[in-house]
């Protein structure tokens, strides 16, 4: 079996963050043109439970959609981060701002991971204390679950909003020549061999 490289590995979780962004804003489109049908002028719901039931569906959607990179996203911000760092210095004046804006927007996705993983552990937690019975589509696994669902859109928009940021720093690493690394010249001899002059 062949193992693929790790430019591969790092190019298909790209390929699921750019998938992400895209699904991202294709469910926020689709829920803020049923908001919008299904509220009156001053933002009511028409129907509360109908409209909450579709808050839901629109939460768990954003979260299944950001499967795909949640599992190699603690990498896609460590290869970030080192692509920063290579391309800094190529990069003109007149660009530092998008460097600077690079940066806090990577800090943003790594704070927003941590988030999203101790929903997650803490949503695994409630599920293993459930009782037997207790299974998707019951009060008690489905509860716990819309709440994690929930709280979780917040750190899952900054994804979809910031993780555009990792795109970027991938195309401009791939239009950085490589860094030259030049060392100091050796001494000479008379120079290394110099006695100490004590004062």
């Amino acid at each position: 079996m062949t193992v693929p490289l790790p430019q591969d590995i790092h190019r298909l979780r790209l390929q699921h963050l750019a998938r992400f962004i895209r699904e991202s804003a294709q469910i926020t489109t689709a829920w803020e043109s049923y908001a919008e049908t299904h509220t009156d002028p001053d933002h009511h719901p028409h129907d509360p439970i109908a409209y909450r039931q579709r808050e839901r569906r629109r939460d768990a959607e954003l979260w299944h959609a950001f499967t795909g990179v949640r599992y190699g996203a603690k990498d896609l911000i460590a290869t970030a981060n080192t692509q920063m760092q290579n391309i800094s210095s190529a990069l003109q004046p007149k660009r530092w701002g998008m460097q600077h804006r690079w940066g806090w927007q990577v800090s943003t996705l790594g704070s927003a991971l941590d988030h999203l993983s101790d929903l997650q552990r803490a949503w695994i937690d409630v599920r293993d204390a459930l009782p037997p019975f207790a299974g998707p589509g019951t009060e008690e696994y489905d509860e716990p679950l819309a709440e994690r669902n929930a709280e979780a859109s917040h750190y899952l928009h900054e994804w979809s909003h910031h993780g555009q940021a990792v795109l970027e720093i991938h195309e401009a690493a791939q239009h950085t020549p490589p860094r030259l690394f030049t060392t100091a010249p050796a001494p000479s001899p008379a120079t290394a061999c110099a006695p100490v002059v004590r004062r």
